[in-house]
């Protein structure tokens, strides 16, 4: 698992495991819900942008967990590469 992931709370569920990814300041920035048993999907929840007022959401296979936050970034990037400026 991630480093930024092992100090994060866990939040255990009767058929999913919940993470939490927080800024500095303490707010919850990424929400990680991978569902049992071990195997299965995970789900990234996280701000894409504040001016953009969106959100995202990317669902992975649970073992690729520990690269979390590059799945995180790659699909930030592929969404704002669709960004028009005008």
């Amino acid at each position: 698992m991630s480093a930024i992931l092992e100090n994060s709370p866990r939040l255990i569920r009767r058929n999913a495991d919940i993470y939490l990814h927080r800024r500095p300041d303490g707010t919850a920035d990424a929400c990680i819900t991978c569902k049992r048993p071990a195997g299965k999907v995970c789900s990234l929840d996280y701000p894409l942008a504040p001016a953009l007022k969106a959100s995202v959401s990317v669902q992975f296979p649970s073992y690729l967990l520990p690269q979390w936050a590059t799945l995180q970034s790659s699909a930030s990037a592929m969404i704002l590469g669709f960004r028009r400026t005008i």
